[in-house]
């Protein structure tokens, strides 16, 4: 609607505050948990997250050229982060009949996930702040959301590299990512 701005969050209310930290808490432990994979799965998220961008791309299109490579740019940072966050994950055990993995994000890999979302909330409440009109709201919502695109595609693929590679690789069905990064060589 033309005309409308977009609002930051009213972060004045300590309650907002503290739900806000306590989500950002448990989303933080659970990056340091250790999870089963299904590998036949592992598509859906990234399908999902496909299907959302585009909806959300194709209800306002960018009007202008330079909107277009906004989202461009969106989509290789969040390609660059999630190449990061792969490498950086912990493939503890790959079960070759059960199509499954064991990962676990290392300490590293954390710290990019929590520096991303904080980068994330700080545009969003910069945008927010700034009293943009509904184009340029749009235009930034739909860039962070090619970002989170491109971070869950490559970090799947990052995933499904490291499965592949151990499904041809010698030895017990331990890995790392250090394996698929030597192609396929064991320890």
């Amino acid at each position: 609607m033309a005309g409308q701005t977009m609002r930051a969050a009213d972060l004045s209310n300590p309650l907002v505050d503290v739900i806000g930290l306590a989500l950002v808490g448990i989303l933080l432990a659970l990056q340091f948990r250790e999870r089963r994979v299904s590998v036949p799965r592992l598509w859906i998220i990234p399908a999902l997250v496909l299907v959302l961008s585009a909806l959300s791309v194709s209800r306002n299109p960018p009007a202008e050229p330079s909107g277009w490579a906004w989202l461009g740019l969106g989509l290789v940072l969040g390609v660059g982060v999630g190449v990061l966050r792969g490498a950086l994950t912990q493939v503890q055990h790959v079960d070759r009949a059960g199509s499954a993995l064991l990962v676990r994000s290392s300490l590293w890999g954390v710290m990019v996930w929590l520096v991303a979302f904080a980068l994330r909330t700080v545009v969003r409440q910069f945008v927010a702040g700034s009293g943009p009109d509904a184009a340029t709201a749009s235009l930034a919502s739909a860039t962070l959301v090619m970002v989170a695109l491109g971070t869950v595609l490559a970090n799947t693929l990052a995933l499904y590299r490291v499965y592949r590679v151990t499904l041809i690789a010698p030895g017990t069905g331990k890995s790392s990512s250090a394996v698929a990064r030597r192609g396929g060589r064991g320890t």
